[in-house]
């Protein structure tokens, strides 16, 4: 990946870094815990380019990569999930990479579990044959205020694309 450097080029790479730092004369704490936030920064962007990737790939594709990553519990409850399920929280998850990226982590856990909440609630009403599109959109309106500083406009629209999604595949 272009702009992120491999192990063997890190140690040569941080060693100029500190030696350009040390040349402008900051202190040698200051300087270890700059390139340490360097680290973290990439390791974010990573991790968001990570996560953008697998919301473009197909749920059984994702199922896979997450069960690598996962320890058996989890492995468990992913097993658990049907491909429909799947489908769906891919769906809602679609296109809000940047904003779950940004958010504090214990919004990041909420808006992750209610995300899988309102997904199981649609499941259950599509498996019962009652769909009912004002009642998947008002579930995931709910969902979606969990977004700090959501526009109303947003809300609605966004709710209203995943729902048309999701009805068209039920």
């Amino acid at each position: 990946m272009p702009g992120i450097p491999q192990k063997s080029e890190d140690v040569s790479l941080k060693k100029i870094e500190v030696e350009d730092m040390e040349m402008k004369g900051e202190p040698e704490g200051e300087v270890i815990r700059q390139v340490i936030e360097k680290e973290r920064r990439q390791e974010q962007i990573q991790e968001s380019e990570d996560f953008a990737e697998k919301l473009h790939q197909t749920p059984s594709t994702v199922s896979q990569r997450v069960l690598k990553a996962s320890d058996h519990s989890q492995q468990a409850a992913l097993s658990q999930k049907s491909e429909f399920l799947l489908q769906v929280e891919n769906i809602l998850s679609g296109g809000l990479g940047d904003i779950y990226n940004q958010m504090e982590p214990s919004i990041k856990q909420r808006f992750k579990n209610k995300g899988e909440e309102v997904a199981r609630r649609i499941e259950r009403m599509v498996a019962e044959g009652k769909t009912k599109v004002s009642k998947i959109i008002a579930w995931i309106k709910e969902w979606l205020k969990l977004i700090p500083g959501v526009n109303k406009f947003f809300l609605e629209q966004e709710a209203k694309i995943k729902a048309d999604k999701i009805i068209s595949m039920a």
